[in-house]
Formats: C-alpha cells, structure tokens, sequence
C-alpha cells in the first residue's frame, strides 16, 4: 500500500492555528492569524452584552473599560506566548505600565479592541529575550485608532536570577527607598471603616462601582495604611451561559485591590471632594497561583506614600495574600501604582479630558498630561487630543 499523500495545500495560518491552539478569550480575543508569532496581535469585537460585568465599572455615568482589564489581557497573551514556547513559569511580571487613554464601552455597539507584543527593545541592536511591550488599541465605526495602554510583560519561574532589565528596575528601586515588605504596616491597622460608606463617597464623586465591584471587607485603617479583605466574586453566573474565560487573577479582583486608594485617600473625611484615577503602574508581579474560585478571600495590604507636591499625584504600594495559601509570601505586589487627579469640564463634550500635571523624578517612564475617555456615539465627531511625554518619574 502507498503511503498516505495530501493532495492540498496547507497555509502557514492553518498549521499554526493547529499546533498553537488557543481558544478566544473573552476580553484579548483571538491571535490574529496574518500576524508572526514572534510579534503577535490579538483582535477582540468587545460588546457589552458578552462581558455584562463591565457595567458595574461607572465613571461619570459611562462605562468606562478598567485599567485592571488592560493587565489581564496583557497576562493572557502574555501567557497564550509562555504556552506556545513550552516555558516554565508560575508568576507574570509587569513593568512601565501607563494609560494614555480611558476607554469607554458603547451600550449597543462593538469595539475592536488590538494588543500587540513584540519584543522589548533594550538598546538599538539588541532586544530582550524575557521582556515584551505589549499595546493595546482600540477602533469603532464613530472613530479612527485610539492608544489606551502600554507596558512591558514577562513571564518567570520564581527560581529564575537576575535580568538586566529587571536588574536595573529593582536597583532603582532600592536605591529611592521605597517599601520592599509591607506586612510590618498591617499592624499599625486598628481603626474599623465601613466599607458601604466608602463605596457611597466614592460614587458621589464619580465613581460608581456596581454590586460586581463593590467586594471590599472588614476595612481597617492606619496612618496612611488600609487592611482589607478583597472576596472573589462570582462573575461567570453574569456571563452568557454562564461560561467565562480563564484569568491568572480575574479584572473585577485586581480592581478592588487597585481600590485601595479609596480608603486611604478618604481616611477620616466626610467626603471626596478631587477623585483620582489610576494612570501608570512601576512594577507589579501577579503569582499564577493565586485562588480564583468565587468566594475565596484575600487580604490587601497598601500604604501611600506622601503626594508630590507639584503634581498632586499619589503613590501606593500594595501586597496582596492568597488567605487560602498559608506560604506568608504575597501573591500580587505592587509597587508604585500612579493615581492622578482629574475633573470633568463639562457633560456635553464628547472628550472628559483628565486633568494630569506632567511628572518629573529619577528614572525613564512614560508620563501623562492627559487622560481622555472616548464616547463611540455616532452622532460625536471624535477628538484625538491626547499628550504623552518619554520622561522621568519621581514615584
């Protein structure tokens, strides 16, 4: 008998769809076939009615896409990639994150939204074999391209040694004083808040989280210390079928541990009178062995630094403890998340620029003059006013 011959022609998309399988993820979409997979790209049609628990997430009345979202689909593709390398890791690391631009979701029509990794350029010959930059886009039918966040990603096993770019970042970061280990904090912890009443200031100023969001418990204060207790909340029942896609660490999670601003901004005021928002990220580190279940619990850590004094924006730096693992060690630490003021001019423009003071300080990061959250109604021509600078942070 003749050996088995094909008698077609297989394309190089079809070979890899088949040897790197990945299913579509409800939030980064699917690998865009045409792209290499040394520099992937991802393409999503975003709806509200397929990812429902995004309504919970208010500012201003509109719906606005979380920054904790944009993390996520960098650690999906960033791991979809780890997959296809056969790469042994078991945390995801985060570097120079910034939003250029707030995101706001239509109620009726989609959004494509793109991120693309490509590797990370550590000088003019050489690119990084660890890290990644990873951006993400956006387009709709009202409006061209919009640029909402960029970052570099990687994926490592917690054995792994030195890399020069993460060499230099922990260098710098040691060498400005900042917080290595938060846990000392959670002592200095023994005034209660209500977490209700949290929820209400921070909504009267614009932000307004629904029942999806709201997971912050047994709230503990301390000079610019907050303890609290972040529960994972059953967002696949809001889904479709109740099926949802697979997350390290789930948005609506990352987000309430991104809330601890809140508290500490507020600690002891009757009101929130200049909210803020979060506009870049130094460093974070998420464990792939964080418990996502529904219900399970864990306890944040965050202390904020003093505010500059120019720009007005504010520093916190946070430790997150899976409460079902009994290591000690924390499972999401972050350091150096950005919070900047902002302020609504006016509710009939189609743009609510966010009101963000250039930043200066030690070493490259990307600063923000402004933040703009994007209407996709079609009856607004877009404005694309948006002003970034490669300059130098002092978080």
């Amino acid at each position: 008998m003749e050996p088995f011959k094909k008698y077609w022609h297989e394309t190089r998309a079809s070979r890899e769809a088949q040897s790197l399988p990945s299913p579509r993820h409800d939030l980064l979409g699917t690998r865009v076939s045409d792209s290499s997979v040394l520099e992937p790209q991802w393409k999503n049609m975003l709806r509200a009615d397929e990812v429902p628990w995004l309504r919970d997430h208010r500012v201003q009345e509109l719906t606005v896409f979380p920054m904790a979202a944009y993390l996520c689909m960098g650690m999906e593709a960033c791991r979809q990639q780890a997959s296809w390398r056969d790469a042994n890791y078991d945390r995801i690391l985060f570097r120079e994150i910034s939003v250029h631009q707030a995101l706001s979701i239509p109620e009726s029509t989609p959004v494509e939204l793109r991120l693309s990794l490509a590797p990370y350029a550590e000088g003019p010959r050489m690119s990084s074999d660890k890290w990644s930059e990873f951006k993400i886009y956006s387009w709709t039918n009202d409006r061209d391209w919009l640029k909402h966040c960029r970052g570099l990603v990687a994926s490592e096993h917690s054995k792994e040694q030195n890399n020069p770019v993460n060499s230099v970042a922990k260098a710098q970061h040691r060498s400005k004083g900042s917080v290595d280990d938060l846990d000392p904090f959670k002592n200095t912890c023994s005034n209660p808040a209500d977490a209700a009443s949290i929820y209400s200031m921070v909504a009267e100023a614009g932000f307004d989280y629904g029942p999806t969001f709201r997971h912050m418990e047994d709230v503990i204060m301390g000079p610019s210390v907050v303890r609290y207790k972040a529960t994972v909340p059953d967002s696949a029942a809001l889904m479709p079928c109740c099926h949802e896609s697979v997350y390290i660490i789930h948005p609506i999670t990352l987000d309430v541990i991104f809330q601890s601003v809140w508290p500490l901004i507020i600690n002891g005021r009757d009101s929130l009178n200049v909210p803020y928002m979060p506009i870049a990220i130094r460093e974070m580190t998420v464990s792939t062995t964080l418990t996502v279940t529904p219900g399970a619990a864990h306890q944040v850590i965050a202390q904020m630094e003093e505010a500059d004094k120019f720009s007005k924006k504010l520093s916190i730096n946070i430790d997150t403890f899976d409460m079902q693992n009994s290591l000690g060690t924390p499972d999401v630490v972050i350091r150096g998340l950005i919070m900047a003021r902002y302020k609504i001019p006016s509710q009939e423009r189609m743009t609510k620029k966010l009101d963000v003071s250039r930043h200066s300080g030690h070493h490259a990061f990307h600063t923000l003059t402004s933040v703009t959250i994007v209407h996709s109604s079609r009856y607004l021509r877009p404005v694309h006013t948006l002003s970034t600078s490669y300059g130098h942070s002092s978080d």
